[in-house]
């Protein structure tokens, strides 16, 4: 959106961030491990984590960022199994393939019942949010905007809590 509103593509009055999202661990809900904490996943036992490229996927930076902060990248690193994107992550985990992997809340809440269990929210330096605004050579500026104040107003909020997604806008 950033680079949209450097370029004047977008009507930067209308522009506000409309959710939020949170990191969270995930693990296998059969797993056996004792994994509560980012801590856990260097005991020697969990061997396969599952993170987003973070070269690529916004999740995976976001991971990588995070296990920075807690000094724990560099002991991680070679447990990682990376994907192209938070959907693959999740298949890991839902599969049982990995013993662990970092998703967002809302892909978490998609995750196939029974097969994954969130252990953990991960704290991170850089929030997780989505902005909205009206695109400046759009001819329906004014239902554009409609639209922008009913995914922001209190209809839409409530439509995206009930998906994991956090309020972010002037609710």
């Amino acid at each position: 959106m950033d680079t949209l509103a450097n370029e004047n593509l977008i009507d930067n009055s209308s522009r506000e961030d409309f959710a939020q999202n949170s990191l969270v661990l995930v693990v296998p809900e059969n797993s056996t491990h004792n994994i509560t904490s980012l801590q856990d996943l260097a005991d020697p036992e969990i061997e396969k984590i599952s993170i987003g490229n973070p070269d690529t996927a916004p999740v995976g930076k976001y991971t990588r960022s995070a296990l920075t902060e807690a000094g724990l990248w560099d002991k991680l690193e070679k447990k990682m199994v990376p994907a192209e994107d938070v959907k693959q992550v999740l298949l890991y985990v839902e599969r049982g393939e990995v013993d662990a992997g970092f998703v967002y809340m809302t892909d978490a809440k998609t995750a196939e019942p029974g097969t994954v269990k969130i252990v953990a929210s991960v704290p991170v330096s850089t929030t997780v949010k989505y902005p909205i605004a009206v695109v400046s050579s759009s001819d329906n500026k004014k239902e554009a905007q409609e639209f922008v104040d009913f995914v922001t107003g209190e209809e839409g909020q409530k439509t995206l809590q009930k998906y994991g997604f956090m309020s972010s806008s002037k609710q």
